[in-house]
């Protein structure tokens, strides 16, 4: 099963929030046996970025793609 969460929607919220966002999504991830993966453009890999931050990433973060042009 496959599930896909947009978080377009959160793209003006502060990197402190972010931060706790995404370690909510590790938490999650983690407990249910998810790897997570990453599609970014106007973020920058920011997402990515702030999810390898964490601690353990390597266990439940896969990788992702930033495609980003002005």
């Amino acid at each position: 099963m496959t599930n896909v969460v947009n978080i377009g929607q959160y793209e003006h919220e502060s990197a402190e929030r972010m931060g706790r966002m995404a370690s909510e999504a590790a938490r999650h991830a983690s407990a249910r046996g998810w790897m997570l993966v990453t599609a970014e453009s106007c973020t920058g890999g920011l997402l990515a970025s702030t999810l390898t931050n964490l601690d353990g990433s390597s266990l439940w973060y896969h990788g992702g793609v930033v495609a980003y042009s002005n």
